[in-house]
Order: C-alpha cells, then structure tokens, then sequence
C-alpha cells in the first residue's frame, strides 16, 4: 500500500502543480505577446493543462489519448497509423479512405476525450514528396532531421559555449540525436 500512496502522491504533486508559481522570465513580458494564448500556460483555465516541455505532459497525453488509438484501429481498420502524444499520421493509398477518417477522428476527440481538432493543421501529402513529422522529413527509404534540428545543430556549431566541456556534450548530443536519420550530406558540408 504505501507504494500506492506514494504514486499518489507524485501525481498530484505532479499534475496540479503550478509551473508559473515561482518561474523566472528571462525574457520582457512583451516578447510573449505574440505568443498564440492556448501555447501558454497563462492563459489556461486553473487547473488545466501542464507545461509542454514536462516529460510527464508527453506520458499523460500518450495514456489519455490510448483510447483515440484502439478506436482507430479497432473500430475505424485503419493499417497505417501512427501516433506521440498529439502528432498523428495515416498512411492509405487511398485519399477517399483518409476523407472518411477525419469526422469520425474529430467526433471521438470531442465527445469521449473532450478534444478538438486543429482546423488548420490537417494535411494531404503523397508519401513519395515526403512530409514532416516529429521534427523529422520523411521520404520514402529516408529520413532526415527537419529544418528546425539543422538550424539549432548549425548554430551550435557557429556559435560554441565558451565553455568547451558544455559544447563537447552539447555535440554529443547532436551527434546522437542525428544518429537517428539520413545526413550523410549535410556531414559531408561540415
């Protein structure tokens, strides 16, 4: 039992804590003002939401969204799906079966989890023209890392730490990072 009170108790100390409480803005107020209101947490409603870079905000979204996946495949047969946290992507060789998906998506999301879906942000590509997904490109047989990875990785190249132990393990974790996807060209231009 005390196993149980202490996860208990980590969650709540977790999931209703106030990440704005104590923090500390390092920028002026005014550079959030062009900051979309459902992108910060000061703008949420009490007791709702957790902060995006949390890793627990990544855990609860993938357990609370574990319903939308068994009705996908389960209910709706989708093959190709894939889903972290609230990034998702279906794969048909047929956009007529991709159309009919979206409502019956957009009908669970908002009467069982009680989530919309982004108006704009639902998208048709062919596979063979790749697209982007969890900030990476993808290509049929390729993988690369998305523009946002390349242009971080290309400043830290640019612009080292001064301190040269902190750039050794920030490359390091470049390198690991991009272990992970096809770059052998962008290597080749270093």
């Amino acid at each position: 039992m005390p196993d149980v009170d202490l996860c208990l108790f980590l969650l709540r100390t977790i999931i209703f804590a106030d990440p704005l409480e104590h923090a500390i803005y390092k920028s002026p107020p005014s550079a959030w003002n062009d900051l979309p209101r459902d992108k910060s947490l000061r703008f949420a409603r009490p007791h709702c939401g957790l902060p995006i870079g949390n890793l627990t905000s990544q855990l609860f979204g993938n357990v609370y969204l574990n319903p939308l996946d068994h009705f996908v495949k389960r209910s709706l047969k989708v093959e190709c799906y894939g889903r972290y946290v609230d990034d998702m992507l279906f794969v048909s060789s047929d956009k007529g079966h991709l159309l009919k998906i979206i409502e019956p998506v957009r009908d669970f999301l908002r009467d069982e989890l009680l989530l919309t879906l982004h108006p704009h942000k639902i998208s048709f590509q062919p596979a063979s023209k790749g697209f982007a997904f969890l900030g990476a490109y993808v290509l049929p047989y390729r993988v690369y890392p998305g523009r946002r990875i390349a242009h971080h990785f290309f400043d830290s190249l640019h612009y080292p730490l001064p301190d040269s132990e902190s750039q050794n393990t920030r490359m390091q974790s470049y390198q690991g990072l991009l272990s992970h996807f096809d770059f052998w060209r962008m290597r080749k231009g270093l």
